[in-house]
């Protein structure tokens, strides 16, 4: 029976979906599904997974080089550190845009266990950009690093709620923390 599955009748490899089929499949996306309303519908799918990688991977470039300026932050510059730090996180969370769409990626982050994560960060977003423009003193420094903690917890607990009891895993290992 399980040779049936790789071999046809004639004794030949029975044919494997292809590697874009098999991501296809994973993100939950049909291949008739036309992302009707999406992100430049005209592309294809294995465009808009290079789209994807390479937002994603710059959002997450910008967010680290931003730590090289977290000793302006500290020393109460907020503004390169914030900027970096948030332009980053947008451009990764956008990037998700390119394989399911706009009105899809609303829709998850607008789901019923996702809905509070999703708008706790993008609040956090907007205060970390606003805070360092309007407070530009030492104390508006302590305001912007307040609000990126908030922040990366926040896109930490969004993004946990799309591993399977990722979110029940770790209040567990929070709790094991704090009873030791």
């Amino acid at each position: 029976v399980a040779r049936e599955r790789y071999f046809g009748m004639r004794g030949t490899v029975a044919e494997q979906p292809a590697l874009l089929q098999r991501v296809r499949n994973a993100a939950g996306i049909e291949p008739t599904e036309q992302l009707a309303g999406g992100l430049c519908p005209s592309l294809t799918f294995r465009q808009r997974l290079y789209g994807f990688a390479l937002c994603f991977c710059v959002g997450v470039s910008i967010s680290v080089t931003s730590l090289f300026s977290f000793s302006q932050l500290l020393l109460g510059h907020p503004m390169p550190f914030a900027i970096k730090y948030t332009v980053g996180n947008v451009l990764s969370l956008v990037s998700m845009c390119f394989l399911v769409g706009p009105n899809r990626q609303l829709r998850n982050m607008t789901s019923s266990t996702r809905w509070i994560a999703a708008l706790v960060y993008l609040v956090a977003m907007g205060l970390t950009l606003v805070s360092c423009f309007v407070f530009r003193t030492k104390g508006g420094a302590l305001i912007v690093l307040i609000c990126i903690v908030v922040q990366f917890c926040a896109m930490a607990w969004y993004a946990l709620s799309y591993i399977p009891f990722g979110r029940k895993l770790l209040k567990s290992c929070l709790r094991s923390a704090v009873d030791v």
